[in-house]
């Protein structure tokens, strides 16, 4: 009898305990809750800076890339920005995305993307290309070669409820470029947008069809020079470092290759174009951020899951010049293909299935040619400030010396060439009617080189002032972490040949104050205060303007507590349901690609 009530007791006790550690957990998470709901409410940036409309106004921005979801891996953040300044921005998709799901899932779930970033419907264009292709790639067809997607389709289509741009259009290699050049005359966009070439067929097929319609825009000199910016949708930003939730701060793209070359090394990380996201796009909480809205309408590509990985506070794009004088130049070589001098690739690539070096697209000499000489000539005398030449990016093959003879009589030597294009200046223009470039020294079987370009002008730049951190990580909305209520800020410039040197600091909180102290802003901001911190040069009238704040413990722990959740749902986001892992697993390891 003792024994039975005893147990009874321990049971009853048992229970009392877990009742308790219930009620307490459940409290836990009500309070947790509370203070996420509270954090999540402040957590959007301020939208305070007005000072760019140099970069953004007035523009028609056009955005190229291959599949629905990569106009956020590309472009994410900079819609908001070029709209709040009233620019037009046109998206254009070059495949349907079809190899897994209807054309018309995709269509629809890019559509709904984009307008989470404020792009109409009627501003979205599907050119209706395949999703990967059997046995080659469309970009790699003979001439008049009709081929098939993975998924069986032969022809351009779109949506009954939105048209490709143009209908049942046959699969081959000249409508393909024919229609992105054709999409491109048709708009004619001041500032045109494409991925480069990333770690997917794709893309790269896109990046090369995007180069070659745009030097046969450009050969035939019809005086349309937009600004073009190459940038990647894999490696910047699809398959970055999770960094959304390292640091309390924003960071910066962070480089994706371990030196200053990048992007199969035709680009230095260095001269890179850094372009600062909206405000409106960016919060503390990953759960507001335009774009990982945006992403959550790819279902189908379960695009929230890389958000973490693609929202930063800058956009990274290399910019590539179109205003070169050799595009309506007669150029010609004492042997090999001249023509790959000025079609605007600086890689090419005739296997792109058969995952060969981009390597194809070098003008190199016969070996037999003694001379190894390209000659430019110009259809009238042209007046030159500089020359630019692009050596074979391969690193077995390169220019190791080369001689340039102006018509005037000017000569000069080169010494090694770099693949990312090496310039040289004239001290005064130079009036010439042409030029010859020798090959002098050469190292490899394929020396040679990809472009020759000749300028008669700097190249220009919208300019604009940017806050950033001392690790050069652009501020907008930034929360102070030292116990002294101090952050040191840098101003990176763009567009603009010096430093300003007597800028004006604001603040509107008297409580908080700004000061340039060995050229760095030392901000102080107490403890629960914030302000609007602004710098301008009134020469310029360039600005920027962030919000700086010392935010209380009940703010950080909401921050602290949605880091916590999304490291706790984070693999289910990433892996999605078990036919996209089983998909995802076949198609990478099959095809090379990411579903």
């Amino acid at each position: 009898m003792h024994c039975q009530t005893g147990r009874s007791f321990a049971v009853k006790t048992i229970r009392r305990i877990l009742a308790i550690l219930l009620a307490l957990l459940l409290l836990t998470g009500v309070l947790a809750g509370a203070v996420w709901a509270a954090f999540s409410r402040t957590a959007p940036f301020a939208d305070a800076d007005q000072g760019k409309a140099p970069v953004f106004a007035g523009k028609k921005v056009m955005v190229i890339v291959p599949h629905e979801d990569d106009e956020l891996n590309l472009f994410g953040g900079l819609f908001e920005e070029y709209l709040k300044y009233g620019s037009e921005v046109k998206v254009v998709f070059v495949t349907n995305g079809d190899l897994y799901l209807p054309r018309e899932t995709r269509i629809r779930e890019a559509i709904r993307a984009l307008a989470e970033v404020g792009v109409e419907e009627e501003n979205v264009i599907f050119l209706g290309y395949g999703d990967g292709y059997l046995h080659k790639h469309l970009y790699n067809a003979y001439d008049g070669e009709r081929m098939i997607s993975e998924a069986g389709f032969m022809e351009t289509h779109g949506a009954d409820f939105h048209p490709a741009f143009v209908e049942e259009h046959p699969f081959t290699r000249e409508n393909y470029i024919g229609d992105i050049k054709a999409c491109i005359l048709q708009e004619r966009p001041d500032v045109l947008f494409c991925n480069d070439y990333d770690s997917h067929t794709d893309h790269q097929a896109v990046s090369l069809a995007f180069e070659e319609a745009i030097g046969e825009i450009l050969r035939e000199g019809s005086g349309y020079t937009p600004t073009v910016y190459k940038g990647y949708a894999y490696s910047t930003a699809f398959y970055a470092p999770d960094d959304f939730y390292a640091d309390p701060n924003l960071l910066s793209t962070k480089n994706p290759s371990e030196d200053d070359r990048t992007g199969e090394g035709i680009y230095r990380w260095s001269e890179r174009a850094r372009l600062p996201v909206s405000a409106k796009s960016l919060s503390r909480s990953l759960y507001q951020c335009s774009v990982y809205r945006a992403a959550k309408q790819h279902k189908s590509q379960n695009a929230q899951a890389h958000a973490v990985s693609v929202i930063n506070g800058d956009k990274v794009f290399w910019q590539r010049r179109t205003d070169s004088l050799s595009y309506t130049a007669e150029i010609s070589a004492s042997s090999g293909d001249a023509a790959r001098l000025n079609d605007f690739k600086l890689l090419d690539n005739r296997n792109l299935q058969g995952w060969a070096p981009p390597y194809d697209g070098v003008w190199t000499p016969e070996k037999e040619d003694a001379l190894r000489q390209v000659t430019v000539a110009f259809p009238e005398e042209m007046t030159v400030t500089s020359l630019r030449l692009y050596d074979n990016p391969s690193e077995e093959d390169s220019v190791k010396n080369a001689e340039i003879h102006l018509s005037d009589g000017t000569e000069l030597e080169t010494g090694v060439i770099n693949p990312e294009g090496t310039e040289f200046f004239f001290e005064e223009p130079k009036t010439i009617a042409g030029f010859t470039v020798t090959l002098l020294e050469t190292e490899g079987d394929s020396a040679g080189l990809t472009e020759i370009e000749a300028y008669g002008k700097k190249k220009g730049e919208s300019p604009f002032l940017k806050l950033m951190t001392e690790e050069e990580n652009f501020v907008y909305d930034y929360d102070v972490s030292r116990e002294d209520g101090t952050a040191v800020f840098l101003l990176y410039t763009a567009g603009v040949e010096t430093m300003p040197e007597n800028c004006v600091l604001r603040c509107d909180n008297d409580r908080c104050s700004a000061t340039v102290q060995d050229g760095k802003i030392l901000i102080v901001c107490p403890k629960g205060e914030s302000c609007l911190f602004s710098i301008e040069d009134p020469d310029t009238g360039l600005s920027d303007t962030v919000r700086v704040a010392n935010p209380g413990m009940l703010f950080r722990s909401g921050r602290e507590i949605e880091r916590i959740w999304y490291g706790m749902s984070s693999y289910v986001m990433r892996e999605g349901s078990l036919g996209s892992r089983i998909a995802s697993f076949l198609d990478r390891h099959l095809h090379g690609k990411e579903f």
